[in-house]
């Protein structure tokens, strides 16, 4: 009888979370050094942070959908949503201010639909 316990699909997903939380911020890094050093156009500095948005959220649907083995797109999109919502309570309290805007913006809709994306993906690996 080879049993995995809960606490390893709840540890597997913390490193998921932590694994996409240091992914982000070396494409963060990356593109920061990029609009320093290089001839790239500051004005569509949004669109780079939500590529890199959505790369961090393909990866973490894609880790947890690989420890839960069911409903990938279900539990991507999840993982995705909770993931942006604990990113945005992270920057409101390292910031200060919280943006007009709120936290419910069309702009993260592409980072939940490759997020269920990465997760279908990783019921099937």
């Amino acid at each position: 009888m080879n049993t995995k316990p809960i606490t390893s699909k709840g540890f597997r997903t913390a490193k998921a979370f932590i694994l996409s939380y240091v992914c982000l911020f070396i494409l963060f890094a990356a593109i920061g050094f990029l609009i320093r050093y290089t001839p790239l156009p500051e004005r569509w500095m949004q669109l780079y942070v939500l590529a890199a948005l959505c790369v961090s959220c393909f990866l973490i649907g894609l880790l947890t959908g690989n420890v839960i083995q069911k409903k990938g797109i279900l539990f991507g999109a999840l993982f995705t949503i909770i993931f942006v919502l604990i990113l945005n309570a992270v920057t409101v309290l390292l910031t200060g201010s919280y943006s007009e805007a709120g936290i419910l913006q069309l702009r993260y809709l592409p980072c939940v639909f490759i997020g269920s994306f990465g997760g279908m993906i990783g019921v099937n690996l």
